[in-house]
């Protein structure tokens, strides 16, 4: 989709690239994989090309014996249309954002700034694009309600369900895998108070859910 990453893609690219190789929890395998890439986007500073980035990783896979997987298997949906990319993107923020907390280092707000970013430059519905950049108040959000990893856990999470709370019955819904608030009592029981309020997340225990999302490990 991209010719030429420069400006603001670019530096979005490398923050994108950076909490991967940082938080992401994978094989040493495709740890080198990230690695190379890692270096690579860095030693550019003004611009370069996708199709440039394009093979280097394909030959940074092949070098390291990495197999792609062309089917979607935890985010394949009931039919084509559904789940796939914009699942497996929400999956992945949530891993960063958990594995970042379990890891203590960096920054509270490096897997949250550079997610605003790559879904700004990269993600190709813009609708969706605007309706997630008004869902964290244009980044005020962010700077708001993050000021350690585990906000950065919880502030994703309330975002996510915020979405899905919009989403629910669009078009885009998989009828087999409605979208509801997570989690339900059936995953978290202690998740779960009562509540006498008409506030949807007086329901919730955040410190429950922190436990919950953190012992998953996404």
């Amino acid at each position: 989709q991209h010719q030429t990453i420069a400006g603001e893609a670019l530096e979005a690219l490398r923050k994108f690239i950076t909490v991967l190789e940082k938080y992401f929890p994978s094989r040493s395998e495709f740890l080198n994989v990230l690695k190379d890439v890692h270096y690579w986007v860095h030693q550019h500073e003004d611009a370069l090309l996708g199709e440039d980035l394009g093979s280097l990783m394909k030959s940074s896979l092949i070098k390291y014996g990495v197999k792609v997987n062309d089917k979607w298997v935890g985010c394949q949906g009931s039919k084509p249309q559904y789940g796939n990319y914009p699942c497996g993107l929400w999956s992945l923020w949530h891993t960063l954002t958990v594995h970042h907390a379990l890891k203590k280092d960096g920054q509270p707000r490096d897997v949250m700034e550079a997610m605003k970013e790559y879904i700004q430059q990269y993600f190709g519905c813009r609708e969706c694009a605007r309706h997630f950049d008004q869902a964290i108040l244009n980044g005020d959000g962010i700077i708001e309600n993050v000021n350690s990893a585990k906000d950065s856990v919880l502030y994703l999470w309330h975002i996510h369900n915020k979405v899905n709370i919009r989403l629910s019955g669009d078009i885009s819904e998989d009828p087999q895998y409605p979208k509801l608030v997570f989690p339900d009592k059936d995953f978290c029981f202690k998740c779960h108070r009562p509540t006498s309020g008409t506030n949807l997340w007086d329901e919730f225990d955040r410190d429950e859910i922190y436990t919950f999302m953190v012992n998953s490990k996404l």
